[in-house]
C-alpha cells in the first residue's frame, strides 16, 4: 500500500510541516484542528511505498534540522515544523532522492492538495469511529475552575503572539476542551485549541487556545454557541490577570 509524504504550509506561509500518512484527509482534519488553517494550494505531496516514504521523511528531517521550529506547545506533530526558508530546499532534496532511485523527479512531487470532501464537524456517531460532543452547559458550570487554572492570557493581533489562553488542566475535574471536541478513532481533537490528546499522550498538562483556532471554531458546525460564549468570557480573563 502506498503512503503519502506531505509538506503542509501554514496559512501565513511562514512555516510548513513534514509528515507521512496513509490517509491525507483524516490527517489534514486532525492537524487543522490542532494547528489551524493550511494553505493547501502551496502545499505538496509525494506518494510511494511505506518504506521509501518513511526513509524520505527521516532524510528531510535530518538534513533540514537547522531550519526546524520549536513549537511552544507539545501538540501532535510539534517537532515536525520547519521555516519556509528551506521549503525549496526540501523540494530539491526530494527530487535528488528520486533521481538516485531512478524515478522521474518531474512527476514525483504534486503541488497543491485537493481534498475530496470538505472538513465538517460530525454531528453524530458515524461509521468510521468519529463523533463529537459540545456541552455548553458543562462549559458554563465549570468556568470558575478554568479561570482559576489560567496560566497566561494575552491580547493583541500580532501573528507572532498566536497563543491566546493557556491553562493548567492537571488539577481540573474536566478539561474545558473535553466538551468541545470531536473524536477520530483513539484521538480526541478539540477544534478551538492547540492540541490533541489520546491514551498515548498522558503527559499533557498545559494546553492553549490560539487566536487562529478560535476563529476556526466559529466556522465549524455545532460550535457557534460555545464560540459566542468563549468570545464573551475570554476578554474578562485579561482583567483578572491584571488584578492579580
Amino acid at each position: 500500500m502506498n503512503s503519502i509524504l506531505y509538506l503542509l504550509v501554514n496559512e501565513e506561509k511562514s512555516s510548513f510541516k513534514i509528515g507521512i500518512t496513509d490517509n491525507l484527509e483524516t490527517r489534514h482534519a486532525r492537524l487543522s484542528a490542532v494547528w489551524g488553517v493550511f494553505d493547501l494550494a502551496s502545499s505538496c505531496t509525494v506518494s510511494g511505498t511505506r518504506h521509501d516514504i518513511s526513509r524520505l521523511e527521516k532524510t528531510l528531517h535530518y538534513l533540514l534540522e537547522k531550519w526546524r521550529i520549536q513549537q511552544p506547545i507539545k501538540a501532535e506533530g510539534h517537532s515536525e515544523w520547519f521555516s519556509m526558508d528551506c521549503f525549496d530546499k526540501a523540494l530539491e532534496l526530494i527530487s535528488s532522492a528520486a533521481r538516485i532511485r531512478g524515478t522521474d523527479s518531474e512527476k514525483i512531487i504534486t503541488t497543491g492538495i485537493v481534498l475530496s470532501k470538505p472538513i465538517k464537524t460530525p454531528k453524530k456517531k458515524i461509521q468510521d469511529g468519529s463523533s463529537y460532543d459540545v456541552s455548553l452547559a458543562e462549559l458554563k458550570r465549570l468556568w470558575p475552575y478554568y479561570e482559576e487554572a489560567t496560566v497566561d492570557f494575552r491580547e493583541g493581533s500580532s501573528s507572532q503572539d498566536r497563543w491566546l489562553w493557556t491553562i493548567n488542566i492537571s488539577g481540573l475535574p474536566i478539561s474545558p476542551y473535553n466538551s468541545l471536541c470531536f473524536q477520530i478513532n483513539s484521538h480526541s481533537i478539540a477544534v478551538p485549541i492547540s492540541y490533541s490528546y489520546s491514551k498515548d499522550t498522558p503527559w499533557i498538562i498545559k494546553i492553549s487556545l490560539s487566536k487562529t483556532s478560535l476563529a476556526y471554531m466559529g466556522k465549524c458546525d455545532g460550535f457557534q454557541e460555545a464560540y459566542n460564549f468563549l468570545n464573551e468570557m475570554l476578554p474578562k480573563l485579561a482583567a483578572i490577570k491584571q488584578a492579580l
